[in-house]
């Protein structure tokens, strides 16, 4: 029986409590037991494959054939990680005179005085999964840095303290006495126990396996309550010595299993699409499973106030029941803006870890309402050097303008509630475009931004390129719009040049277009648009972006990086591919290319020769990699979830010049 009948006939057997908006027919909820059975550590931004080769004609030009690799282990790290800026909230906890969020790879210390606002930031170079506080030092747990012991007695200026790493993937984190509990997900994970009696030198006692990927813990007396995670089910561990832990009981649940929280004898265990289970724990040796109760989303985090269950729903918002009775009751479902995580209970507030939303507080009602809300800066899109800040596209949220050496760039960061697709800039003209058209904005004064213009376009928008006193934009079926930007605050449409497919991305030098087609490129006179050339491109490589230098057109696609040997354009040349990834945004800067590659980090090429890039360093980065910027030798990376990543461009010994063995 699969998991979606499992979790159906679950519900109609236990007179399933559905709220009014979560009675949906089985068909359109298409995220039912495939997704809870495949769901992911990390949201997947692009198909990442490995293609063929195919093999390049030379046209009796005399020219090489194509260099081809593919990706293989990344060598040693060419770009130093510094703080990142922002990401999205998915952890929160209580401190006694702060709010603690989990934003991207880092621990932000947030006033809990009204306006809210940021006062200190710790960053761990990888995504936050969960805080647990006692008295004034933090429990983080973040994947690959594992446990880190925070000291936040100053406030201000909070100071690690000891740090382990630990087997797995860790998720969940709880403290008691001189022990951190630890849920930890993949190969040697579970339930991990650790001595933090010494924070400077924290020591892991033992692991108790799961069967599952073990994603939430509770602990009441000397028993841990731990949820499998992709699995599902539940099991209770008896850790009495903890240098031996017992398993004293276990429950097998359809659904996945994520937070769980404990209420007498009852446990409440947050199910992803089956919503919300009650198991009846009044025997650890034998666990039983009463009933669920449907949320309009995926029930992923819960928080107890009394006879008030809160359930956070993902997509589907704040869900509250009344429990203690028979069965919980349904009080209220509150939509919100982003992905609903974690929660935390805060007096009579209610603490949401709002994903791409940020931090919301609302009150601890059975009726919640909003009270408060800390952006986040969740980037998406493109991000473009404008003086001494980073224009980052958020997406449909718009566009920050943001500071990177200031203190609290988010809170002081300009926000322009502009959809974005593509960015450029000329003098003090911003271009942004999107599927409304060109919108034209002044930055001449570095503390505002002022629309001007709006000019209207046909087609899709994809990409966007600024030459002189010309702009070119890629408009799928309707070709490359150009326009007159005489006046950079005021451009026209002056000319359109049709394209046999369409056009995905378009990238001036001189006299010279390069327009990215579906499956070809195609050079181009600028003066008239006048078809010089072209190249079919392998199979799979959809262009995402080009970037022009000298002889030679780098493209990035989503079968990797392609170079094109221009310097005949009658007859362009494709010589060299590296496949096996999904590239989205290049950069060039003193004669090295940079390639947001999506999960596969940034990849930073030497172009000593320019027909054959060596690569030199990739950086595995807390999110996917969409977008970058280079900018007074630092690489800024926009990496979703994790934010606006920085990194420090560093010399890299003479070896990594040697060619690597694929």
């Amino acid at each position: 029986m699969s998991l979606r009948c499992a979790c159906l006939l679950l519900l109609m057997a236990c007179s399933l409590v559905a709220p009014r908006s979560s009675v949906v027919a089985a068909s359109s909820r298409s995220h039912l037991a495939q997704e809870c059975a495949l769901e992911g550590l990390n949201s997947p931004v692009a198909r990442e494959q490995t293609l063929p080769s195919v093999p390049a004609r030379d046209g009796g030009s005399g020219r090489p054939a194509m260099n081809t690799q593919q990706a293989g282990g990344d060598p040693a790290f060419g770009l130093l990680a510094e703080q990142a800026i922002g990401g999205a909230v998915g952890s929160v906890a209580l401190a006694a005179d702060a709010v603690l969020i989990g934003e991207g790879s880092a621990l932000v210390l947030v006033d809990r005085a009204e306006p809210l606002r940021r006062s200190a930031r710790v960053d761990f170079g990888d995504l936050v999964r969960d805080i647990a506080v006692v008295g004034d030092t933090a429990y983080v747990v973040a994947g690959s840095a594992g446990l880190q012991l925070v000291d936040i007695s100053s406030g201000a200026a909070p100071t690690l303290r000891g740090q382990l790493r630990l087997p797995g993937l860790p998720f969940a984190v709880q403290v008691v006495g001189e022990r951190a509990y630890v849920a930890a997900a993949g190969a040697g994970g579970g339930l991990q126990i650790v001595d933090v009696a010494v924070a400077a030198r924290p020591r892991l006692l033992s692991t108790f396996p799961h069967y599952g990927s073990a994603s939430g813990l509770a602990l009441r007396d000397n028993l841990a309550f731990v949820s499998g995670g992709l699995a599902g089910g539940l099991q209770i561990v008896d850790v009495s010595d903890p240098r031996a832990p017992v398993l004293r009981g276990e429950l097998v649940t359809p659904g996945v299993a994520r937070a769980i929280v404990l209420d007498g004898d009852r446990a409440y265990l947050a199910a992803g699409f089956c919503g919300v289970q009650q198991i009846d724990i009044s025997d650890p040796a034998q666990p039983q499973l009463l009933g669920a109760s449907a949320t309009a989303g995926d029930a992923v985090g819960l928080a107890l106030s009394g006879d008030t269950l809160f359930v956070a729903a993902s997509e589907g918002g704040l869900v509250s029941f009344a429990v203690g009775g028979a069965r919980p009751q349904l009080q209220a479902e509150l939509a919100l803006a982003g992905l609903v995580g974690d929660l935390a209970l805060a007096d009579t507030s209610l603490l949401v870890a709002g994903g791409s939303a940020g931090l919301l507080v609302l009150t601890a009602s059975p009726s919640p309402l909003v009270q408060f809300t800390l952006p986040a800066l969740v980037p998406t899109g493109p991000l473009l050097a404008l003086g001494e800040r980073i224009a980052t596209g958020r997406g449909a949220a718009g566009i920050s303008l943001v500071a990177p050496d200031d203190p609290d760039p988010l809170t002081n960061a300009i926000t322009v509630l502009t959809p974005t697709v593509a960015l450029a800039t000329r003098t003090d003209a911003l271009y942004v475009v999107n599927e409304n058209g060109l919108s034209v904005f002044d930055v001449a004064d570095p503390l505002t931004v002022t629309l001007r213009t709006t000019v209207a376009l046909s087609g899709t928008v994809r990409g966007l390129s600024v030459s002189g006193e010309r702009i070119y934009i890629a408009a799928d079926s309707a070709g490359v719009l150009v326009l007159d930007a005489g006046d950079a605050l005021s451009p026209t449409l002056s000319a359109s040049w049709p394209v046999s497919i369409t056009a995905r991305a378009v990238a001036i030098s001189g006299t010279l277009a390069l327009v990215a087609e579906r499956s070809q490129i195609s050079l181009r006179a600028t003066d008239d648009g006048a078809v010089l050339g072209r190249v079919a491109l392998p199979a799979g490589a959809l262009v995402q972006d080009v970037v022009l230098r000298g002889s030679y057109a780098y493209l990035a696609t989503s079968d990797g990086l392609l170079a094109i040997d221009i310097s005949d354009v009658a007859m362009p040349l494709v010589v060299f591919r590296r496949s096996g990834f999904a590239a989205y945004k290049l950069a060039h800067s003193a004669g090295q290319l940079y390639v947001a590659a999506g999960n596969a980090g940034v990849q930073v090429y030497s172009l000593r020769d320019a027909a054959a890039p060596t690569i030199r360093g990739v950086r595995r980065s807390s999110g996917p990699a969409l977008s970058l910027v280079v900018l007074e030798g630092r690489v800024y990376v926009a990496a979703e979830n994790a934010g606006l990543a920085r990194y420090r461009l560093q010399a890299l010994p003479l070896q990594l010049w040697l060619p690597l063995v694929q």
